[in-house]
């Protein structure tokens, strides 16, 4: 069975043999679930009910000899699972130990091969996490070399490290086992235990002990800019963790991420490059064009606009100049069509495809309905926009009639002078050879005179 082998396994990793690998991954929900289900794989062949977790709280990580790796952990979880082979009903809240044996979370069963599995002590989701452990169990691990203390009683089932791991002095050193030797000294590079730091370099412990190789040299310069480092530089050169940025000058911009030096004492990559900064194409303008193309987009670059006919700038500006952060300025740059001049007596006016109309005149004024313009306002009645509409026919006979009024007044008037003159006429002897008188009027026709008599009466 499943669980013998893994108790197996277990005993042999606290005898201290060198099979036994100690280094799995930090437990997460997958791995928990899985270890769970474990503590009920009863018989050959037999399947895992399924594990459903409302929460968990991880209470005790033991650490192995690997720098964030693991080796034990203990567990409190609320859950329900299928009714199958000793599974409880509804939900339950237990604790359950796990120990890491060949890169390889199991349950724990301590060597105990008779029942595959006891019954988990209830746990209580207000204890805290324990980091200071070298192993996690619910009791004591007597098989191991010398034996081991009992749990802490904190409810975490954290077997505390030895005194040289534990204490004040030891800071953040990690224990990985029950013996006195079990103390990780330094983190190596390769994230192994170790005495001290490798002699193949420059090295500094960090607070956390791991072995910290100096990065011996510099970046370099950059064109059109400089580098900065988080850190001064030491006698042997930049400690671990300094971080090199580029900054460009005025009107350049990097075109990628600075570097870092990593615990292997070299940087993690190249500096990037200071480029100038571009805006990109010229921006159009709705109602104009651009009339001045730059010769490049760069900034400083000035594009200059003219707006279409019947059109003109909303102010005085007509250019949009490539700035540092990418955009052309001038942003609102915009191109209106201007308010029409209206004639003489309009109050307002429209333009339509070049011609002016008036909507509204002075006071004095009507708008004629013909052309759309102002006029002085008719006397007379009628229709349309005035007194005198175009369709009125009053206004149209009375000219007549007053012209034709005039016309026979003129005859009257012509007509009485005549008799008049007539009627002061002196009786004139009327001399001449033609009887007949001149073109047919008889010479004794009381309206007719003779030029010879007329030229003698005014003679005389």
């Amino acid at each position: 069975m499943r669980l013998v082998v893994v108790g197996i396994v277990l005993v042999t990793c606290l005898l201290g043999s060198g099979s036994c690998v100690e280094d799995c991954d930090y437990p997460t929900e997958n791995i928990i679930r899985d270890v769970i289900s474990q503590g009920f794989t009863i018989g050959e062949g037999a399947v895992a009910p399924t594990i459903d977790l409302n929460r968990y709280s991880i209470v005790c990580l033991a650490y192995s000899r690997q720098r964030d790796r693991y080796r034990a952990f203990s567990v409190i979880v609320e859950y329900t699972c299928e009714v199958n082979a000793g599974c409880p009903e509804g939900m339950v809240v237990e604790q359950f130990e796990a120990e890491c044996a060949e890169n390889t979370w199991g349950i724990q069963v301590l060597g105990v091969t008779g029942t595959p599995r006891t019954s988990p002590a209830t746990g209580d989701f207000s204890t805290g996490l324990r980091e200071d452990c070298s192993f996690c169990a619910s009791q004591v691990v007597a098989s191991a070399p010398g034996g081991a203390p009992d749990p802490s009683g904190d409810g975490s089932h954290c077997i505390e490290c030895n005194a040289l791991c534990s204490g004040e002095e030891a800071g953040a050193r990690r224990c990985f086992g029950f013996g006195s030797d079990s103390c990780c000294q330094v983190y190596l590079p390769n994230g192994t235990c170790g005495e001290a730091c490798p002699e193949d370099g420059v090295y500094s412990i960090s607070d956390d002990f791991n072995c910290l190789r100096d990065c011996p040299d510099s970046l370099g310069t950059v064109g059109n800019g400089r580098v900065e480092y988080s850190q001064d530089a030491t006698g042997e050169g930049f400690s671990s963790g300094t971080t090199a940025t580029v900054a460009c000058n005025d009107t350049y911009e990097t075109d990628g991420y600075g570097a870092i030096c990593s615990n292997a004492g070299t940087w993690n990559s190249t500096l990037p490059n200071c480029t100038v900064i571009e805006c990109g194409e010229v921006p159009t303008l709705v109602n104009g064009k651009v009339s001045g193309v730059p010769a490049t987009t760069e900034v400083g670059a000035v594009a200059t606009y003219e707006c279409d006919t019947d059109y003109r700038f909303k102010d005085e500006r007509n250019t949009r100049t490539c700035q540092s952060d990418k955009t052309w300025s001038n942003e609102d740059l915009e191109c209106i069509k201007p308010d029409p001049v209206c004639p003489e007596g309009c109050n307002d006016c429209t333009e339509v495809d070049g011609k002016v109309s008036c909507t509204t005149c002075e006071d004095s004024l009507e708008l004629n309905a013909d052309d759309n313009s102002c006029r002085k306002k008719s006397t007379g009645s009628g229709g349309g926009n005035g007194p005198c509409g175009k369709d009125n026919i009053i206004c149209i006979i009375i000219p007549i009639a007053i012209l034709l009024a005039i016309i026979l007044a003129v005859a009257v008037a012509a007509a009485v002078y005549a008799y008049y003159r007539w009627k002061q006429a002196p009786a004139t002897k009327l001399k001449g050879k033609d009887p007949e008188g001149i073109n047919g009027v008889a010479r004794d026709n009381p309206l007719y005179l003779d030029p010879t008599t007329v030229a003698e009466e005014v003679e005389g």
